[in-house]
């Protein structure tokens, strides 16, 4: 299920690279976010106000990680990615968004994570398929790209991605993943304000605008983050990190169905490739990305003197769109301990 997550996340992402550079007509880049964010906000929050308030002290305690989740993933990342595309071609955005796999395993290497050669093997695999598929196999294409100013904002862009793919093993485990993500939710909104305000903003109305909006708020925010959340908590960054080289895999699927593109040997080749990346990736053992990272993951203890977790593991199946991950894994371990 973690895995089917992670593919769904992809293809709702490899849609928001072509609604993205769509939308340029109609918006600006923080016009665009504060939209898409604003509306993640308003539909999650009245179904996560209750859990919140009981959490509130949680909230509280983690504010720091939540606003670096925040920007890094919302705020930062889709503001300067918006804008690369309003300025620079689509392929070469989908070319600094497959350098995303061996950043997060950098990332998660300088915070004490254990990598394997396997996931190195991985990374590096996958993100060969995805330069093969954007150079459509060709090295002159990669030579004569062009840049621009928006391929320095997604130069900018991509480690902020990176550093959300890291960060999240220091999510919250008491927070579903609902009520986590209407937290990212609101606060990306906030944190997208000030670059709303204090840069030059351009809104068209119009069916173009309505349905640019629509689309980034319901599924590459909450649909795709929901389960990359979900998914990545519980395969772990290293593991989940080569899904992100599917998007442009996806995005050219999408370019032959929706407008009519050839298939390619090239495009069989980069698929092939981007495959074993995540298998070889796979077959490594999870690692956890960060010193603590094994400690975020108990399910908080029950009530004194009953000797039951927070949440009963015969109540969480391991169901990462469903559930928080971190307690489906300890679920798993505690069933281990007692004898299946």
């Amino acid at each position: 299920m973690a895995r089917l997550c992670l593919l769904v996340a992809a293809l709702c992402w490899a849609g928001n690279l072509l609604v993205g550079r769509i939308a340029a007509a109609a918006f600006d880049a923080a016009s665009l976010n504060l939209a898409r964010w604003g509306i993640a906000a308003w539909v999650l929050l009245p179904l996560a106000l209750p859990e919140l308030w009981r959490e509130r002290a949680t909230l509280l305690r983690e504010w720091r990680v939540l606003v670096a989740l925040a920007f890094t993933g919302a705020a930062g990342f889709h503001t300067l990615q918006y804008a690369a595309l309003a300025r620079t071609e689509t392929v070469n955005v989908a070319l600094y968004i497959a350098t995303v796999p061996l950043l997060v395993l950098l990332l998660s290497r300088l915070n004490g994570g254990r990598l394997t050669r396997r996931q190195w093997i991985g990374a590096s695999a996958s993100v060969l398929g995805a330069v093969v598929v954007v150079t459509r196999g060709e090295l002159d294409r990669l030579l004569a790209l062009s840049f621009a100013t928006g391929d320095l904002l997604e130069i900018l862009a991509v480690p902020l991605w990176a550093g959300y793919c890291a960060l999240l093993a220091r999510r919250p485990p008491e927070l579903s993943g609902i009520a986590f993500l209407a937290v990212i939710a609101l606060l990306g909104t906030v944190l997208t304000l000030p670059f709303f305000l204090l840069l030059e903003t351009r809104i068209v109305p119009g069916p173009l605008a309505l349905a640019s909006m629509l689309y980034v708020g319901l599924f590459p925010s909450l649909l795709a983050y929901l389960c990359w959340n979900a998914g990545s908590a519980a395969l772990g960054a290293g593991q989940a990190a080569p899904y992100n080289n599917l998007v442009p895999i996806f995005g050219a699927l999408f370019g032959m169905l929706l407008l009519g593109e050839p298939l390619h040997g090239y495009h069989l080749a980069a698929s092939a490739l981007v495959a074993v990346g995540i298998l070889a990736a796979e077959s490594g053992r999870p690692f956890p990305p960060s010193a603590g990272a094994e400690s975020q993951l108990a399910v908080a203890p029950g009530p004194a003197g009953t000797g039951k977790d927070h949440r009963s593991c015969r109540t969480a199946p391991e169901n990462a769109c469903r559930y928080p991950p971190r307690e489906a894994i300890s679920c798993g371990a505690a069933r281990d301990r007692r004898g299946g």
